[in-house]
């Protein structure tokens, strides 16, 4: 019981602060030709989550950031997101099995080793210039998908953004081969480590987040759309 309530919070951690950012989308010249679009039968609900997400984003992390992003410079922040990339090597190696991505799954065992002796715990990816060493990540999301699963609906979810129902359910999957669920020294400290993983990414995309919004017609159509490219190409990898 103790290690499903440790889950249970985990979860609801990753939904605060989770991928609120804009993902980068393809160019605009790849094409997708079984992309179809992504039912979305909850439009009125998802919107006034996209407009709570926008002001969270906005109002309340924008300010926060702006101290964050003051105390730690760049390279720090970019150390703290090799690190916890780094930390979730058993979830991408996961998924890559399941997929019978072999090549994938030894590439981020390799990574994995050489980033955690030599990079100081994956706080310095020396991997980064080793093409084959940096594949794509997997997740469940993108394994379901593999398998032939539909999205099922597209969905906001308050502090998580853009997801869909087939991602929710693979993000739900993930966490089980985490190594906040299993290992007991880091379940212990599993909250703040995923909050700041979270705000730590999430400072990384805002100026691309705003810039995104802005250029958008309808913002609420424009991300709905950056997603399901992002997800499709993620998928056909």
């Amino acid at each position: 019981m103790a290690r499903l309530s440790k889950l249970t919070v985990m979860l609801l951690v990753a939904l605060m602060l989770g991928a609120c950012a804009a993902k980068h989308a393809p160019a605009p010249d790849t094409a997708f030709p079984e992309e179809q679009p992504i039912p979305d039968p909850l439009e009125p609900f998802n919107r006034a989550m996209f407009r709570f997400n926008d002001w969270f984003i906005t109002d309340v992390f924008g300010p926060v950031r702006t101290v964050y992003v003051g105390v730690f410079p760049q390279d720090v922040r970019n150390g703290f997101g090799n690190f916890y990339r780094n930390l979730a090597t058993p979830v991408r190696v996961a998924n890559d099995i399941l997929q019978l991505k072999v090549d994938k799954a030894i590439a981020e065992v390799v990574r994995f080793v050489l980033n955690t002796t030599f990079g100081t715990l994956g706080l310095f990816d020396v991997t980064r210039n080793i093409a084959w060493l940096n594949p794509s990540p997997e997740d469940f999301g993108q394994t379901l998908g593999h398998a032939g699963a539909g999205y099922g609906a597209y969905l906001v979810l308050p502090f998580l953004g853009p997801t869909s129902v087939r991602d929710t359910v693979g993000m739900v999957a993930d966490n089980f081969a985490h190594p906040f669920f299993w290992a007991q020294p880091l379940a212990d400290a599993a909250v703040p480590m995923r909050i700041h993983d979270r705000a730590n990414a999430l400072s990384q995309y805002f100026d691309e987040y705003q810039q995104a919004k802005a250029d958008a017609f309808d913002p609420y159509i424009s991300f709905k759309d950056i997603y399901t490219q992002h997800r499709d190409a993620l998928v056909q990898q």
